[in-house]
């Protein structure tokens, strides 16, 4: 699932088991966005984090990708963002590159590159 769908199935308040996707080897290793016990989320090498617009516990798990530059959220195991600049319509302007996320999902304040390559400033858990 792309990365802006994931962000807006967790922007929306749903839980990511509500929204379909193939995580390919990840998920095999660790639940990612999964309500899941503590225990199984740290057995898999992800830390149990509460979403408050999800309701709950979510495991997000570290990506074997953080940190590498990306031009869209495709080539990312979690989302494709740069640090924000400021807040407002304008605060991804004169973003200079994107990186990969370094957990899924991820959550905060961040300029999101969308599949069209624009960037949006915004806030998600």
């Amino acid at each position: 699932m792309p990365s802006a769908i994931r962000l807006l199935c967790l922007t929306a308040g749903l839980s990511l088991g509500a929204c379909s996707d193939d995580f390919g080897s990840l998920a095999q290793v660790c639940p990612v966005g999964q309500a899941v016990s503590q225990a199984e989320c740290e057995a898999g090498g992800g830390q149990l984090e509460f979403y408050y617009l999800v309701g709950g516990h979510l495991c997000t798990c570290p990506t074997s990708d953080a940190g590498e530059v990306c031009e869209s959220p495709s080539q990312c195991e979690s989302s494709c963002v740069a640090p924000i600049r400021g807040l407002g319509p304008n605060g991804c302007d004169g973003v200079p590159q994107t990186y990969c996320g370094e957990v899924s999902p991820l959550a905060g304040c961040f300029c999101w590159r969308l599949d069209d390559g624009s960037l949006v400033p915004l806030c998600s858990e």
